[in-house]
């Protein structure tokens, strides 16, 4: 039950810092983003939103109160192409590493629309530029002695990528956004909420083996202060009309 007894508890870990500038809004954001998918697994690479199907996986960790105690987040997911959009629902377990702490399950969907891309510079290795918009959704639930705490959330991002190469793929990326997030006590019925600032991105390889796998390193960040950066390591399985 420890790290995730109470919201009280919850917020008090981080305001209790005399020289933090944000209230409890500001905490209570940064909590509910990172107890959920939309905080606690870092971006993908934007796939090309065409009638399709794949697999994402991905492997996260972030010592969220700066105590040594890593939260590790592993997320599994499943996008499809409908139309110009690409759609997204993730799975998540996070456990915490440190004795008597329980972990998070989350669930989270999220979807890619573009909004422009430039043609490819054969001059320039096929490089391209893109631009899109993300919104997405999160929800987390405390597990066993926990399991009265809950988070939700909600982003928008702005994807931003280059791309360059042949068949196999270098993507650097960028997803600035701002989001929304809520933790809440069931059992003493409180909670808080507010909004913050955000910054994901990375660097990958798409289109490998065959043109269907890509992997990347990524990080994700909501902005407060004192607050941790989300890292880790994504993998991908795309069909043929979804690659990047």
């Amino acid at each position: 039950m420890k790290k995730l007894a109470t919201v009280a508890g919850l917020l008090a870990v981080l305001a209790a810092a005399p020289a933090q500038a944000q209230d409890e809004n500001d905490i209570a954001a940064y909590l509910g983003l990172n107890f959920t998918p939309v905080g606690s697994l870092t971006p993908m690479p934007a796939t090309t939103p065409r009638a399709g199907w794949g697999f994402t996986l991905r492997v996260n960790q972030i010592d969220l109160f700066d105590d040594g105690d890593e939260f590790r987040t592993i997320g599994g997911g499943f996008d499809f192409g409908a139309g110009r959009a690409r759609f997204g629902v993730q799975g998540t377990f996070t456990s915490i590493d440190c004795d008597g702490c329980d972990g998070l399950f989350g669930l989270g969907a999220d979807m890619d629309l573009p909004l422009w891309a430039s043609a490819t510079n054969v001059s320039m290795n096929n490089a391209s530029f893109a631009i899109g918009v993300r919104p997405a959704l999160g929800y987390g639930k405390g597990r066993d002695d926990a399991s009265d705490v809950s988070a939700l959330s909600f982003a928008t991002g702005l994807p931003v990528s280059v791309t360059m190469g042949q068949q196999t793929k270098f993507v650097a990326y960028l997803t600035p956004g701002f989001g929304w997030g809520r933790v809440r006590d069931d059992a003493v019925n409180e909670s808080e909420s507010g909004t913050r600032p955000m910054l994901g991105g990375g660097i990958g390889l798409a289109n490998l083996v065959g043109g269907s796998i890509g992997i990347n390193l990524g990080f994700n960040k909501v902005f407060i202060d004192q607050g941790e950066t989300t890292y880790g390591l994504g993998f991908s399985w795309h069909g043929p009309a979804m690659r990047t």
